[in-house]
């Protein structure tokens, strides 16, 4: 019996220790089967995400592709449009049946969607390509043990596509091509995992579906042709934001302009001596512009008017009665609100009186141009402007006025900047440089920077051997050549001493000499030591000793020496010497002072101080000149007198020079031709060569076209005439604000009634009189529904006004929030 129960127990032992082992062998190679079904896995997502950005893209350049290869085939007029979409009119294209034009556009979308699906899936099954079936894919992992890194095979696996379903639909584009619908696309992804002499495989059979009819709950993408819209994106410059524009000059006469919105642009009249050469020493009613005021002398000018004919005669051939008109002095007014004024001739007011002055307001937009002037018949004349750019001066003849650079009123007004462009040309002996000019009792105050090239210059002293006048090597200046008087009060007296009478003797700055910034005594050579003779003699300069007699008749002036053509001074050296008489001699010499009034320049900055608060600060001129300052009761010289220096003034000036040319491109190519007398580029073309942005004068001329919502155009070969409720005769309807809406085009000149309001661009190739109070803005939507509504609007600009615009696309979303471009439609294991 013992023996018989131990024989039992034993045999239990190894029954049980044999099922316990055969239980071990299986969990292994459970474990073991299951790695390879995670590699398997692994690899069918990488298959999923890789296809979803895939598919993304594709979607995106089939949308593009197909947009495009639909508009051109509109464009090229196929049959299979004939009676889907009418292109009679190729500035307004009509939708004849919008349905089957919606068919035709998604079957074009597949058509492409499919086409670029293929080409993809063959390189990525292509021998070598990243899903060759023949390449293992490995499945690694790493883990740290004993403080090292150790790489585990977890398996491998390869996988491969099956080929789309033979019986799918055909699509057909338009024209030749066509291809086959990929419904789905089934992914073989193989796990491979070995364990000794075991290899356990493993496979997932993945299917795919793309953007298709029969796939409901993914996203279907199409874009379709759902209208007709203005190409907005890519007008013309001379349609975007500019209110008035003039080829000749832009005139207010007897009342307020009030631009509220839009530029402002006008290349402008220059005199010349023959018709091209600039005529230097001509009145400054002769420039064009922008001329607030006119005079009786400005109204008979026929180079203000077509060359032919004067204002006042051609004001009077086109509006019936004005032969009555009082063609005399009248004030007028221009008021920018939102907008810029550019011209290559002036802004100036012409004509001015206390009861009724002239006003020039531009103070948010900027100002270009060759000069701002106050002329000597525009008393109590008042100019506010923000930020000013000239090719040439800043000049106030008449008395009583007040230009404003900046704004000057509360107790922290906003800056402004003045920027003259123009250093000059030394050897022209005329005044081109960019300077300010003081010359009437009036009041300049300018509130910000001053950028300063140039230099004012003495016209009554030239020199005897080539008649150049001088550059005074004065920047800023009141009362004109008073001071060159000063120098001159002791030309035939023997100079006994220079701390008696200093002003003829030079005194050259030495700037390598100045340690602290603030030149003193000790920073200047005195030119007249026999040393410094022999070094300017040796330079090649004619340099005139101060023994040497001078005739009484002279009309040289010591101070001067040498002439424009080869200076003897520099702009800077001038001005060193300038700012040296004034603060050694002239400040506290009543005489001397009374020559100079440069308390009524004001110039002043706003500086932040150690407690956070703005101060005004007129120690120093912010900014930049080459030559000195009068203002502020004292004299700033370049050295120690800015805050900043000539390297900051080249900045500006190539910064503004390209903004100036930029805005001024309806007129010129270049910078330079700024400064020309006339533009040249027309704002026309001749009906053969048409370039963007200029204006095909043979399009509906002559005749006022009205939109059906009421805004208008009119391209007139004449004059034209805009009053309150007409154009050239024609009743327009205004709208609820009493505007007229519309673009004007006339190849002569247009003529505004007092009381005018009007939205949208006037363009004249003449000149713009504005004849009392008139309230302008330039209107965008305006524009844009005139060029939608009217085609021959943009043709009259060379544009094409409106084009085929394919929506965006619609795109139906699927509730699945992790299934973006693919959707899993099989996800199984094969046996």
């Amino acid at each position: 019996m013992v023996l018989f129960l131990v024989f039992v127990l034993s045999a239990t032992a190894l029954a049980v220790m044999a099922l316990a082992g055969s239980e071990l062998v299986m969990s292994t190679v459970t474990s073991d089967r299951s790695k390879a079904l995670f590699a398997a896995q692994a690899g069918a997502e990488k298959v999923a995400q890789k296809l979803d950005i895939e598919v993304g893209r594709i979607q995106d350049s089939a949308r593009v592709t197909s947009s495009e290869v639909i508009k051109k085939a509109i464009e090229d007029k196929l049959p299979v449009f004939d009676d889907i979409v009418d292109t009679t009119d190729p500035n307004n294209i009509k939708v004849l049946n919008e349905k089957e034009l919606n068919t035709i556009y998604e079957t074009e979308y597949k058509c492409q969607f499919f086409k670029m699906l293929s080409e993809w899936i063959e390189k990525q099954t292509a021998a070598g390509g990243e899903w060759d079936g023949t390449t293992p894919h490995s499945m690694q992992h790493v883990v740290s043990k004993d403080g090292k890194d150790v790489t585990i095979n977890d398996g491998s696996y390869i996988y491969s596509i099956m080929p789309p379903d033979p019986t799918s639909n055909i699509y057909s584009k338009v024209g030749s091509l066509q291809a086959n619908e990929i419904s789905s696309i089934t992914v073989k992804a193989t796990g491979e995992y070995k364990s000794g002499k075991h290899n356990y495989k493993r496979t997932i059979s993945a299917e795919f579906s793309f953007l298709t009819e029969s796939a409901k709950e993914i996203p279907i993408i199409y874009s379709k042709l759902t209208k007709v819209k203005v190409n907005k994106d890519n007008k013309p410059d001379i349609l975007k934001n500019m209110a008035v524009v003039a080829r000749k000059n832009i005139v207010s006469v007897n009342g307020n302009v009030n631009i509220e919105k839009g530029d402002a642009i006008c290349f402008g009249t220059i005199p010349t001596v023959n018709g091209t050469d600039i005529n230097y020493n001509a009145d400054g009613y002769k420039y064009g512009g922008f001329m607030a005021g006119i005079t009786k002398d400005t109204w008979k000018d026929i180079s203000l008017g077509n060359g032919i004919k004067s204002l006042k005669d051609s004001i009077i051939g086109t509006i019936p009665g004005m032969d009555d008109y009082d063609y005399t002095n009248f004030p007028g007014s221009f008021n920018i609100q939102e907008g810029s004024a550019i011209t290559a001739a002036y802004i100036h007011t012409l004509y001015s009186n206390s009861s009724s002055p002239s006003k020039i307001n531009i103070q948010k937009g900027d100002v270009f141009a060759r000069s701002v002037k106050i002329e000597n018949k525009a008393h109590s004349s008042e100019v506010n402007l923000k930020n000013v750019f000239l090719t040439d001066d800043l000049r106030i003849d008449s008395n009583n006025s007040t230009v404003n650079i900046g704004k000057w009123e509360g107790e922290k007004a906003g800056e402004g900047m003045l920027v003259g462009l123009n250093p000059g040309d030394s050897a022209s002996g005329y005044d081109n440089s960019s300077a300010v000019i003081v010359s009437g009792d009036s009041n300049l105050n300018i509130n910000g920077s001053l950028y300063m090239g140039g230099t004012t210059y003495f016209n009554e002293y030239t020199n005897i051997t080539d008649s150049k006048m001088y550059f005074s090597g004065i920047s800023v200046l009141k009362s004109g050549s008073l001071p060159a008087e000063a120098f001159r009060m002791w030309d035939d007296i023997e100079i006994p001493s220079k701390d008696v009478y200093p002003g003829n003797v030079f005194y050259l700055f030495d700037k390598y000499r100045d340690t602290n910034g603030v030149p003193d005594a000790e920073e200047y050579i005195n030119v007249n030591d026999p040393t410094e003779e022999d070094k300017l003699v040796s330079a090649g300069f004619n340099y005139k000793a101060k023994n040497e007699s001078q005739p009484a008749d002279s009309t040289t002036v010591q101070m001067m020496m040498g002439s424009q053509k080869k200076p003897l001074f520099d702009i800077l050296d001038r001005a060193m010497h300038f700012k040296w008489i004034w603060d050694n001699f002239w400040k506290d010499d009543v005489g001397y002072y009374s020559y100079l009034n440069s308390g009524d320049i004001k110039i002043e900055h706003y500086e932040k101080a150690d407690d956070g608060n703005f101060v005004k600060n007129t120690a120093k001129v912010k900014g930049w000149c080459y030559g000195a300052v009068a203002a502020n009761d004292t004299v700033y010289g370049p050295y120690g007198g800015f805050t900043e220096d000539s390297d900051q003034y080249s900045i500006q000036k190539g910064m503004k020079s390209v903004s100036y040319r930029n805005n001024m491109s309806l007129f010129v190519n270049e910078f330079g031709e700024v400064m020309g007398s006339k533009p040249v580029k027309s704002l026309t073309t001749d009906g053969v060569t048409k370039t963007a942005g200029l204006i095909n004068k043979a399009v509906r001329q002559d005749k006022t076209v009205i939109s059906k919502s009421g805004t208008f155009f009119l391209n007139s070969s004449s004059n034209v005439v805009l009053s309150n409720s007409q154009v050239n005769g024609v009743h327009i309807s205004k709208d609820d604000d009493g505007y007229l809406q519309g673009i004007i085009f006339s190849a002569g000149d247009i003529y505004v009634e007092a009381g005018t309001k009007f939205k949208g661009i006037l363009i004249a190739e003449g000149n713009i009189v504005f004849l009392g109070g008139a309230d302008i803005a330039y209107d965008e939507n305006t524009v844009d529904i005139l060029l939608s509504e009217e085609p021959d609007a943009g043709r009259l600009f060379n544009y094409n006004a409106s084009e085929i615009v394919l929506s965006n696309s619609s795109i139906k979303t699927i509730k699945k929030p992790n299934v973006k471009n693919i959707k899993i439609t099989s996800w199984k294991e094969e046996k």
